[in-house]
């Protein structure tokens, strides 16, 4: 919170980068929050919209999420789950996994590390 204003303090920017692939792979790095949940939410809902219900995040470079964060990869999720897919997370850091076990999203998330396959270990 900006101590003069009093209105939050803008989060840093959160950039996206999406591979082709199957699964679809989006890239996250900065800062998964109320200020960027909603474009995300939108980009993994159109990825899945257009006929990639597969989607792989890597969250290796996500420096915070909250849980408007988590209510865009929830959104998401329903909607790639219903088109035949869902979302799978690789890459969560210890502080990411944490939040996601207490929770309970660890079990709609699969997370762990990519393998060849792009499924999570």
């Amino acid at each position: 919170m900006n101590m003069t204003t009093g209105r939050p303090t803008p989060s840093a920017q959160l950039r996206t980068t999406v591979r082709s692939g199957p699964p679809r792979r989006v890239v996250l790095a900065g800062e998964l929050d109320i200020l960027t949940a909603g474009r995300l939410e939108d980009l993994l809902t159109e990825i899945a919209e257009a006929g990639s219900p597969r989607v792989e995040i890597d969250a290796r470079d996500l420096t915070f999420c909250d849980a408007t964060g988590l209510q865009a990869l929830v959104a998401a999720d329903e909607i790639a789950v219903r088109r035949g897919g869902g979302l799978t997370l690789t890459g969560a850091s210890p502080l990411l996994r944490r939040i996601l076990r207490i929770t309970g999203l660890d079990r709609r998330f699969p997370v762990g590390e990519r393998t060849g396959s792009g499924r999570p270990a």
